[in-house]
């Protein structure tokens, strides 16, 4: 068990780190494609990869306090 503790943190977090984005870039040609326009779509386009790029920071700061807190749970266990 304190293998799989150890291992486990490390990869899930980026796995939902990878997941969360491919979604987010997904939604956004999704949206891209409804709005007509070249000029709309390109600001959109901007301001959501703004809004991506700061949702994947948080994502991995979370990912990696978690990672931090399980490890320093799984040398207590051990």
């Amino acid at each position: 068990p304190g293998g799989r503790t150890a291992t486990t943190p490390t990869a899930s977090p980026r796995r939902l780190g990878f997941r969360r984005t491919a979604r987010t870039r997904t939604a956004f040609r999704r949206l891209g494609r409804r709005t007509a326009g070249r000029t709309t779509t390109a600001r959109t386009t901007t301001a959501r990869t703004t809004t991506a790029t700061t949702t994947a920071a948080t994502t991995t700061t979370a990912a990696a306090a978690t990672a931090t807190t399980a490890a320093a749970a799984g040398s207590h266990l051990r």
